[in-house]
């Protein structure tokens, strides 16, 4: 058992080399932050949503509470769309600039960085990342998405890894259904994403013209039944 888990530990590694940031290993800055609550999202558990959600070079997928950046640096890089991180925490923030601006000077992802990925898109698109908390956010059509109307085909998703109190997620949702009636997206769809689903989140969302289109167990699910990611759409 042993063996497996530093196989995949090496595996994290190996891709944030490739992708030149620092995520791997409960980093000792993240550690010695006081009342921390970062936990990040594996790249293992990253690859089955980015298959979940048929990402497209003209979709935009937002991470709400991105911590050090990983789901916007790996989505980027191998679907080639836009994406953009939102974190409140000014301590994470830094580290997250951190990775930023590496991530910015990689040479690019190949097999030869140990990273084996496959890229599927033009990673031209840009990466952008917000220090804000959501719920100071006053318009998420200009400060996330800087006016920007997506392509006609192109979907916009939101990533939720249980970031915020229960409350805040209401708040947010009712915006961006405020605001996509407002038509200021353009996109073709609005889709949110969570991973570990909790319980208090399920209920707040019963109260949402929410679509739930798909529910996918994780390789973890056997041992916990909240490792799973569900998929909503604004009706």
């Amino acid at each position: 058992m042993d063996n497996i888990f530093d196989k995949e530990k090496s595996r994290e590694e190996r891709l944030d080399d490739a992708l030149n940031i620092r995520t791997a290993n409960d980093l000792e800055e993240i550690k010695a932050l006081e009342n921390h609550t970062y936990e990040g999202t594996d790249y293992v558990t990253l690859d089955i949503i980015i298959d979940m959600l048929e990402l497209g070079e003209n979709d935009v997928l937002v991470d709400l509470g991105c911590g050090l950046g990983k789901v916007i640096y790996y989505v980027n890089h191998k679907v080639g769309c836009r994406t953009v991180g939102v974190e409140g925490d000014e301590r994470i923030f830094k580290l997250l600039s951190e990775n930023h601006d590496n991530y910015n000077k990689k040479s690019g992802l190949s097999s030869s960085s140990g990273g084996n990925v496959l890229v599927l898109g033009n990673t031209s698109a840009p990466v952008k990342i917000v220090q804000s908390r959501v719920e100071d956010l006053i318009s998420i059509s200009e400060d996330i998405l800087d006016n920007c109307r997506l392509a006609n085909d192109g979907s916009l998703y939101f990533y939720f890894f249980n970031p915020f109190p229960v409350d805040v997620l209401k708040a947010f949702i009712e915006r961006v259904i405020e605001e996509a009636g407002e038509h200021h997206f353009g996109s073709k769809k609005i889709g949110f994403v969570f991973y570990y689903l909790s319980p208090e989140y399920q209920m707040a969302l019963r109260e949402f013209p929410l679509k739930l289109e798909q529910i996918t167990r994780m390789n973890d699910y056997y041992k916990d039944e909240f490792e799973k990611c569900c998929i909503y759409s604004l009706i």
